[in-house]
C-alpha cells in the first residue's frame, strides 16, 4: 500500500472514530436531558438507545479496522533488498522487468511485452507476469513454455532466490498488425 493510500485511509478512520464517539455521546449521555430528540411513539426509548449503540460500536469497528490497516500494512515494495554477507544489495522492480523483457525479446518471435513483478514474503520470493503477443501463431503453448522458461533463467540469475511463480499469457498476432509486421 502506498503512502497516499495510507494517509487517506488513517486520515478517513480517524474522522470516523470522532464520528462515532460523537454519535454515542448523543445517544447515551443526552437521553435522560433530551428527551423530544429521542422520542419516538412506536419504539421504547431502550431500544433506541441499543439501537444507535449499536450502529455506533459497527460504525466503530469497521473505522478501527480501517485505521489499524493503514498503520500496520506493509508498503509496497518498489525495490528489493537481498542480504549477502558482504552488504545490502537494492534491486529496482522496474530494472527487474526491463531486463526480463529484453531477455525475452533476444529469445523469442514476440511483440509488445509487458512484464510485472512483484517482491512478497518475509522470505522474499519473486512472481512474474508476462503478457506479449506472439508473431508465429502455431503452437502457442509451446512458445509460452518457453517463453516461462526464459523469464525463470532470467530471474534466477537475477536474485539466485527462490521464484514463486510465472505467469506467461500470449495473444496471437491479429491479421491487421501482422501486415504491418510484414
Amino acid at each position: 500500500m502506498n503512502k497516499l493510500t495510507k494517509v487517506v485511509i488513517s486520515l478517513t478512520s480517524l474522522l470516523g472514530l470522532c464520528q462515532v464517539a460523537w454519535f454515542i455521546t448523543l445517544i447515551y449521555p443526552l437521553q435522560q436531558s433530551n428527551k423530544q430528540f429521542m422520542h419516538l411513539s412506536w419504539l421504547p426509548e431502550q431500544w433506541v438507545g441499543n439501537f444507535g449503540l449499536g450502529l455506533g460500536v459497527l460504525s466503530g469497528l469497521i473505522f478501527l479496522y480501517l485505521l489499524l490497516l493503514a498503520l500496520f500494512s506493509p508498503p509496497k515494495k518498489r525495490q528489493m533488498i537481498i542480504k549477502t554477507d558482504k552488504g545490502e544489495l537494492a534491486l529496482s522492480r522496474k530494472a527487474v522487468e526491463k531486463t526480463v523483457t529484453q531477455a525475452i525479446i533476444e529469445k523469442h518471435r514476440v511483440k509488445e511485452v509487458l512484464v510485472h513483478t512483484t517482491f512478497k514474503g518475509r522470505h522474499p520470493k519473486v512472481t512474474a507476469d508476462v503478457q506479449a503477443v506472439a508473431v508465429d501463431r502455431n503452437d502457442l503453448d509451446q512458445q509460452a513454455r518457453a517463453v516461462k522458461e526464459t523469464v525463470q533463467q532470467a530471474l534466477q540469475t537475477i536474485f539466485e532466490m527462490p521464484i514463486k511463480a510465472v505467469n506467461v499469457k500470449l495473444s496471437p498476432l491479429s491479421n491487421q498488425a501482422k501486415s504491418d509486421v510484414r
